[in-house]
């Protein structure tokens, strides 16, 4: 009954001083980044008498959950998903640059990975342009949209194949 009475003690303390703050705050910004503080101190403050009394939380089971493969697969499928996604809305920016640029592309494929930090890492593009297409300029132009260790390979429709 004692832990009860504190806790409302504490509530009742920490809800007086909210108000108090909610007055004196001098703008709405502030009031909102006040009253997210006051609610953590809140929160925190009904639970402390509590904690201090022997209650405790056993959170040990949360180990054996992150060893669990369904979450291995989860967390590989989300990544699958941005990396396709992430290659299918370079490929509509870079071919419609390059057609804004004059060159006719056919088919265009871009290769990411994940690297270091989770960030995504464009490491080859391959182009397909109409035949006749001047493949020197289309990989210039394919260069200066995309990192400077990217592989490009433009390949016209006829077979001919280069690398830069």
């Amino acid at each position: 009954m004692e832990l009860l009475k504190s806790a409302i003690l504490t509530a009742s303390i920490i809800g007086i001083i909210s108000l108090i703050a909610d007055f004196a705050a001098p703008g709405e910004a502030l009031k909102k980044q006040l009253k997210t503080i006051i609610t953590m101190i809140l929160i925190l403050g009904l639970f402390t008498p509590f904690l201090g009394s022997g209650f405790r939380i056993n959170l040990d089971g949360g180990s054996a959950l992150s060893d669990n493969n369904v979450f291995k697969k989860m967390d590989g499928d989300i990544q699958d998903y941005y990396i396709s996604d992430t290659q299918e809305n370079l490929e509509r920016a870079v071919k419609q640059e390059l057609e804004r640029q004059g060159i006719e592309v056919e088919k265009i494929s871009i290769h990411c990975s994940l690297a270091e930090y989770n960030s995504i890492e464009i490491t080859e593009t391959e182009i397909t342009v109409a035949a006749g297409t001047d493949t020197d300029y289309a990989a210039e132009a394919a260069q200066s949209l995309l990192p400077d260790d990217c592989r490009i390979i433009v390949t016209e429709v006829s077979g001919d194949s280069q690398e830069y």
